[in-house]
């Protein structure tokens, strides 16, 4: 049986479409497929493939996250974070999103 290796990548700006933003920055994928311009990713959080110019992410080693490293990749949200990312932060972040999506929706 032949395992896959996946190459993880971690955008470096937000992507947009349409003026809609629909990834953003230091949202974490892996790539599906590659030629020498655009990727397919496939980005957890979103739980979507997107084709990407290969310039707009960089591939890194996901086992070199965690504890004992600088970078980390939030469960939760699925972003690479800096070591001293705050979770209080990250709730903001949620909170600003959950307003932004009620405000689109006519309930706010």
């Amino acid at each position: 049986m032949s395992t896959k290796k996946q190459r993880f990548i971690v955008l470096k700006k937000n992507i947009k479409s349409l003026g809609k933003k629909i990834s953003e920055k230091d949202d974490i994928g892996f790539i599906e497929s590659q030629n020498n311009r655009n990727s397919e990713i496939f980005f957890i959080r979103s739980w979507k493939n997107l084709k990407i110019n290969n310039q707009d992410f960089e591939i890194f080693d996901v086992t070199k996250t965690g504890d004992a490293f600088e970078k980390k990749v939030c469960n939760v949200c699925h972003k690479r974070v800096e070591e001293n990312f705050s979770l209080q932060k990250m709730v903001d972040q949620y909170e600003d999103l959950y307003y932004e999506i009620l405000k689109s929706k006519g309930n706010r």
